[in-house]
């Protein structure tokens, strides 16, 4: 079950011996906590916001550097997720997505995010994914070559994962899927501001660091960006870009991009998760 952040819509999946499920009788969306743009302590007040706005999960993305140079942050995702577990009391929370091969051995991973679900039970997800080149360095290839061997066959490795998610509880058919929504509530200003720290999505090069990556996205216009995001103050745009995701079965984690996020959590609070 292997899905990279950035394909199929930057879908991550929750897997392993998680039990978390949202309640029902709040907002069906999440919340991304963006460590390339925001130190922990901030993040953690934006966690705290948006429980007590109605979001029922959070997720942290989980990378070893950022993206591009200009969003200048990448604090260790695993020990927020411990304080969010610490400092709130009902959302859920993981990470979206761990890579468990390049940057983490598969059995830290399960160390890591079994901790996290004794340490807040029933409240952790696993967000896994294939990783990128600003991760892929770290280990130098070499515990990836220890569990998969140059020239191993693969061809429908995925499908001996099933087996292991039925005994855990899970079917593969009806497991629930996520995607990352941007949205920026705010004026014009806020918006280009935003695009010029996340520019690279539109067209993501694979490449291994990020003043490289910012630098291979300069030539994309900023209204390219924005136009793929759910933008301004109308609520009925926000409102309208989660339906479509919901209608799809698949449900939406907010990230803001914007310099404030707790202004846009705020306005989804008051005037665009009632509507939903």
């Amino acid at each position: 079950m292997e899905i990279s952040r950035r394909g199929l819509g930057m879908f991550a999946a929750s897997a392993g011996f998680v039990r978390f499920e949202p309640p029902s009788a709040r907002a069906p969306v999440g919340l991304v906590l963006s460590h390339e743009q925001f130190p922990t302590a901030r993040l953690l007040e934006f966690a705290r916001q948006a429980e007590d706005a109605g979001f029922p999960h959070v997720w942290a993305s989980d990378h070893q550097q950022p993206w591009q140079d200009n969003q200048g942050h990448s604090m260790f995702p695993w020990l927020t997720l411990a304080l969010v577990g610490e400092r709130t009391r009902r959302v859920g929370f993981g990470s979206g997505v761990t890579c468990p091969s390049y940057r983490h051995h598969p059995s830290e991973v399960a160390q890591a995010f079994a901790s996290l679900e004794l340490l807040a039970p029933g409240r952790t997800f696993l967000g896994l994914g294939t990783g990128e080149s600003v991760n892929e360095p770290v280990l130098l290839h070499g515990p990836a070559q220890a569990v998969r061997p140059p020239g191993a066959a693969t061809a429908g490795a995925g499908a001996a994962l099933d087996p292991a998610l039925r005994t855990a509880g899970k079917n593969p058919d009806t497991m629930p899927k996520w995607a990352e929504l941007f949205a920026v509530a705010g004026d014009q200003r806020e918006t280009d501001l935003a695009a010029r720290r996340w520019r690279f999505t539109v067209q993501p090069a694979d490449l291994p660091n990020p003043v490289a990556i910012q630098e291979a996205a300069q030539a994309t216009p900023l209204a390219k960006v924005a136009s793929r995001w759910a933008v301004g103050p109308d609520p009925e745009v926000h409102v309208a870009a989660v339906r479509k995701l919901l209608d799809a079965g698949v449900t939406p984690f907010l990230h803001f991009p914007q310099e404030d996020p707790g202004a846009a959590v705020e306005f989804y609070r008051a005037r665009v998760l009632p509507r939903i």
